[in-house]
């Protein structure tokens, strides 16, 4: 698409594009405990071998690199009466917000924590649902171009950083303070019920994923319709030939080791 066929936007508000950057509070919450702290609830406290919690985290990583190159190529081909992102966004933001409440509470469903093999089966289905629906963030992150004009993409980007901000130190202080407290207490005993400082979090937590991205969906107007000329094929050899981003993704892919 050239820029004489790109569609004239309107000039937004500051209270439209603080709407559209809300979603990325609950995602930065959900996925920043799914990185950070789910190995040590299922090794630490659920006593799951750490060659097996970190296999199932491991197929997450892969899981989630074919489905951002996924969602972000259908979300681009087909145009509807929601838009390209929509449809995506009702679709995916559910299961993330079912997934993580259903990784941090095996305990509300699972019959017998001392069956390590069900338990395995449980973090690798579900950390797989939950990084293939992270995906969300792809078209979400691609309408901002069609919904504001350049000049205000900056303020729409600090102000989504800025969410991002405040869902880390959310999510760092139930990781460090409640999720390991209790980890601690699953050490001394497998079925202890999920205290209630831990359990309603977890649940708003996932019901709030879910409510902000639908929220947008509904609230905001679906972007004008525009051609997107798309060729997989050229658009995968313009990436492998780009060799600084090739580096990026092999040094993030790396340092995961290290923070996985």
């Amino acid at each position: 698409m050239s820029e004489t066929e790109e569609p004239l936007r309107e000039k937004t508000s500051t209270g439209r594009q603080t709407l559209y950057a809300l979603p990325r509070l609950g995602t930065s919450i959900v996925l920043g405990i799914e990185s950070w702290a789910l190995l040590t609830l299922y090794t630490s406290g659920y006593g799951l071998a750490p060659l097996l919690a970190g296999f199932a985290i491991a197929m997450g990583y892969l899981t989630i690199a074919a489905a951002q190159f996924l969602l972000g190529w259908f979300s681009d081909a087909k145009y509807t009466k929601l838009g390209r992102r929509k449809p995506y966004i009702i679709i995916f933001a559910p299961l993330l917000g079912i997934s993580i409440i259903f990784l941090l509470l095996p305990s509300l469903i699972l019959p017998d924590l001392n069956d390590k093999n069900a338990l395995f089966l449980w973090m690798l289905v579900w950390d797989i649902v939950f990084r293939a629906s992270y995906a969300v963030t792809t078209p979400y992150q691609a309408w901002m171009a069609e919904l504001f004009e350049v000049g205000e993409r900056p303020k729409v980007s600090q102000l989504q950083n800025t969410f991002n901000w405040i869902g880390n130190g959310t999510m760092a202080i139930f990781s460090l303070i409640i999720l390991t407290t209790y980890a601690r207490a699953l050490e001394t005993d497998i079925t202890t019920f999920p205290p209630i400082e831990y359990l309603l979090p977890t649940i708003i937590f996932g019901v709030l994923v879910v409510l902000l991205f639908y929220v947008i969906a509904f609230c905001i107007p679906t972007e004008p319709h525009f051609k997107i000329e798309i060729n997989l094929k050229e658009s995968l050899k313009a990436t492998v030939k780009n060799k600084n981003f090739m580096l990026i993704v092999l040094m993030v892919g790396i340092s995961g080791f290290g923070w996985s």
